[in-house]
């Protein structure tokens, strides 16, 4: 009878523990453990979508705000050789083939000139990104 109950458990370190029972992890604790790691993986992929969502429309208006800013600049070095009127042309940046529109029309001052830039992505309809100069008229004060 001795011998048997010997048979039945193992000695560690001076106590006896019953055999079949064994350290280390069962399958619920297991389980719960790839459902914890499910879910916090689920999250980080979740936020890295949604930081290079957020970085393509900051580049998308950086590179718009390039276009509009170069097209008044033009506009403003050709001085005296403004017109009224819409001018509409295209410029590529970034990889994109930016569709830009100026429209030059006059405030109530005689002597000023108002500016408006558009910049459109693609076949966009709606503008990327816009701008509103004014500079003097061809005969009025510099």
């Amino acid at each position: 009878m001795h011998l048997e109950r010997f048979m039945s458990s193992q000695c560690i370190k001076g106590q006896r523990v019953p055999l079949g029972r064994e350290d280390g992890f069962s399958l619920v604790e297991t389980l719960v453990a790839l459902f914890v790691f499910a879910v916090a993986a689920t999250a980080v992929i979740q936020l890295q979508t949604q930081s290079l969502q957020t970085f393509s429309r900051v580049e998308r208006s950086v590179l718009a705000g390039v276009i509009v800013n170069n097209q008044l600049v033009d506009v403003r070095a050709s001085r005296g050789d403004v017109e009224l009127g819409v001018r509409e042309g295209e410029a590529a940046l970034g990889g994109v083939t930016w569709r830009w529109r100026s429209s030059v029309s006059p405030t109530a001052d005689p002597n000023i000139l108002m500016v408006r830039v558009d910049a459109f992505a693609g076949s966009a309809s709606q503008p990327a990104a816009s701008l509103t100069g004014f500079l003097p008229a061809a005969g009025g004060a510099s």
